[in-house]
Protein backbone atom coordinates (compact mmCIF):
# COMPACT_ATOMS: atom_id res chain seq x y z
CA UNK A 1 0.00 0.00 0.00
CA UNK A 2 2.78 2.43 0.90
CA UNK A 3 4.57 1.67 -2.35
CA UNK A 4 1.42 2.51 -4.30
CA UNK A 5 1.01 5.83 -2.47
CA UNK A 6 4.65 6.70 -3.18
CA UNK A 7 4.15 5.88 -6.86
CA UNK A 8 0.97 8.00 -6.93
CA UNK A 9 2.83 10.93 -5.38
CA UNK A 10 5.65 10.61 -7.92
CA UNK A 11 3.10 10.49 -10.74
CA UNK A 12 1.20 13.47 -9.30
CA UNK A 13 4.42 15.48 -9.09
CA UNK A 14 5.26 14.51 -12.64
CA UNK A 15 1.77 15.49 -13.81
CA UNK A 16 1.91 18.86 -11.99
CA UNK A 17 5.29 19.63 -13.54
CA UNK A 18 3.94 18.62 -16.93
CA UNK A 19 0.92 20.91 -16.48
CA UNK A 20 3.20 23.90 -15.77
CA UNK A 21 5.31 23.26 -18.86
CA UNK A 22 2.53 22.08 -21.20
CA UNK A 23 2.00 24.40 -24.15
CA UNK A 24 -1.31 22.94 -25.44
CA UNK A 25 -4.91 23.46 -24.35
CA UNK A 26 -6.07 21.95 -21.06
CA UNK A 27 -9.69 21.78 -22.24
CA UNK A 28 -8.94 19.72 -25.34
CA UNK A 29 -10.29 16.18 -24.99
CA UNK A 30 -9.48 12.98 -26.84
CA UNK A 31 -12.55 10.93 -27.76
CA UNK A 32 -14.61 13.41 -25.75
CA UNK A 33 -13.45 11.95 -22.44
CA UNK A 34 -9.69 11.91 -21.82
CA UNK A 35 -7.81 15.21 -21.44
CA UNK A 36 -5.02 15.28 -24.02
CA UNK A 37 -2.42 16.70 -21.63
CA UNK A 38 -2.43 13.42 -19.65
CA UNK A 39 -1.60 11.25 -22.66
CA UNK A 40 1.87 9.84 -23.29
CA UNK A 41 2.25 11.75 -26.56
CA UNK A 42 1.87 15.11 -24.80
CA UNK A 43 4.93 14.58 -22.59
CA UNK A 44 8.34 15.69 -23.72
CA UNK A 45 10.87 12.98 -24.47
CA UNK A 46 12.71 13.96 -21.30
CA UNK A 47 9.77 12.84 -19.11
CA UNK A 48 8.27 10.16 -21.32
CA UNK A 49 10.23 7.41 -19.58
CA UNK A 50 9.18 8.62 -16.11
CA UNK A 51 5.55 8.78 -17.24
CA UNK A 52 5.52 5.29 -18.71
CA UNK A 53 7.52 3.96 -15.75
CA UNK A 54 4.98 5.19 -13.19
CA UNK A 55 2.13 3.74 -15.27
CA UNK A 56 3.94 0.39 -15.44
CA UNK A 57 4.59 0.45 -11.68
CA UNK A 58 0.87 1.06 -11.11
CA UNK A 59 0.00 -1.88 -13.36
CA UNK A 60 2.49 -4.22 -11.67
CA UNK A 61 1.28 -3.16 -8.23
CA UNK A 62 -2.36 -3.70 -9.23
CA UNK A 63 -1.53 -7.18 -10.52
CA UNK A 64 0.34 -8.04 -7.31
CA UNK A 65 -2.53 -6.78 -5.14
CA UNK A 66 -5.04 -8.75 -7.18
CA UNK A 67 -2.95 -11.92 -6.98
CA UNK A 68 -2.41 -11.57 -3.23
CA UNK A 69 -6.13 -11.01 -2.66
CA UNK A 70 -6.94 -14.02 -4.87
CA UNK A 71 -4.47 -16.24 -3.00
CA UNK A 72 -5.78 -15.03 0.39
CA UNK A 73 -9.38 -15.73 -0.70
CA UNK A 74 -8.57 -19.29 -1.77
CA UNK A 75 -6.59 -19.91 1.40
CA UNK A 76 -9.55 -18.75 3.50
CA UNK A 77 -11.95 -20.75 1.34
CA UNK A 78 -9.86 -23.89 1.76
CA UNK A 79 -9.72 -23.37 5.51
CA UNK A 80 -13.47 -22.71 5.63
CA UNK A 81 -14.20 -25.83 3.60
CA UNK A 82 -11.89 -27.89 5.79
CA UNK A 83 -13.54 -26.78 9.03
CA UNK A 84 -17.12 -26.83 7.74
CA UNK A 85 -17.06 -30.25 6.15
CA UNK A 86 -20.29 -32.00 7.11
CA UNK A 87 -18.76 -35.47 7.16
CA UNK A 88 -16.40 -34.71 10.06
CA UNK A 89 -18.64 -32.57 12.26
CA UNK A 90 -18.86 -35.15 15.07
CA UNK A 91 -15.13 -35.77 15.27
CA UNK A 92 -14.40 -32.04 15.20
CA UNK A 93 -16.82 -31.47 18.03
CA UNK A 94 -15.56 -34.43 20.06
CA UNK A 95 -11.88 -33.50 19.75
CA UNK A 96 -12.38 -29.80 20.44
CA UNK A 97 -15.06 -29.70 23.08
CA UNK A 98 -12.95 -29.63 26.20
CA UNK A 99 -11.89 -26.27 27.64
CA UNK A 100 -8.49 -26.80 29.22
CA UNK A 101 -8.59 -23.51 31.14
CA UNK A 102 -11.24 -24.76 33.59
CA UNK A 103 -10.09 -25.04 37.17
CA UNK A 104 -13.05 -26.12 39.28
CA UNK A 105 -14.83 -29.46 39.31
CA UNK A 106 -18.26 -27.80 39.04
CA UNK A 107 -17.27 -26.00 35.82
CA UNK A 108 -15.95 -29.28 34.42
CA UNK A 109 -19.20 -31.10 35.21
CA UNK A 110 -21.28 -28.30 33.69
CA UNK A 111 -19.17 -28.30 30.54
CA UNK A 112 -19.36 -32.06 30.27
CA UNK A 113 -23.16 -31.96 30.59
CA UNK A 114 -23.41 -29.17 28.02
CA UNK A 115 -21.20 -31.03 25.57
CA UNK A 116 -23.12 -34.29 26.00
CA UNK A 117 -26.42 -32.45 25.42
CA UNK A 118 -25.00 -30.80 22.32
CA UNK A 119 -23.79 -34.15 20.97
CA UNK A 120 -27.20 -35.75 21.60
CA UNK A 121 -28.86 -32.82 19.85
CA UNK A 122 -26.54 -33.17 16.84
CA UNK A 123 -27.39 -36.89 16.61
CA UNK A 124 -31.11 -36.18 16.92
CA UNK A 125 -30.94 -33.50 14.20
CA UNK A 126 -29.14 -35.95 11.93
CA UNK A 127 -31.83 -38.56 12.59
CA UNK A 128 -34.63 -36.06 11.82
CA UNK A 129 -32.84 -34.95 8.62
CA UNK A 130 -32.60 -38.52 7.42
CA UNK A 131 -36.30 -39.13 8.23
CA UNK A 132 -37.29 -35.98 6.30
CA UNK A 133 -35.16 -37.04 3.34
CA UNK A 134 -36.88 -40.47 3.26
CA UNK A 135 -40.44 -39.07 3.16
CA UNK A 136 -42.57 -40.15 0.23
CA UNK A 137 -44.57 -37.72 -1.86
CA UNK A 138 -47.83 -38.77 -0.22
CA UNK A 139 -46.35 -38.15 3.25
CA UNK A 140 -45.15 -34.72 2.17
CA UNK A 141 -48.59 -33.92 0.77
CA UNK A 142 -50.41 -35.04 3.93
CA UNK A 143 -48.00 -32.98 6.05
CA UNK A 144 -48.69 -29.96 3.86
CA UNK A 145 -52.45 -30.45 4.22
CA UNK A 146 -52.12 -30.82 8.00
CA UNK A 147 -50.09 -27.61 8.23
CA UNK A 148 -52.62 -25.79 6.07
CA UNK A 149 -55.47 -26.91 8.37
CA UNK A 150 -53.57 -25.74 11.44
CA UNK A 151 -52.92 -22.36 9.88
CA UNK A 152 -56.60 -22.00 8.91
CA UNK A 153 -57.60 -22.90 12.47
CA UNK A 154 -55.38 -20.18 13.98
CA UNK A 155 -56.83 -17.37 11.83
Amino acid sequence: MGFSILTALIFLGLLIYHMTTYSGSFTELTDGFYPTFTLFSSFSTKYATAYSGTIEIFIVFAILCTLSRWIRFFREKTQHDMFNDKSVKYSKRMFNWWDWTMRSEVECRNLNGTNCTELKLMLYEEKVRSMVAKRTISEKFSLLVRRYRILRKWR
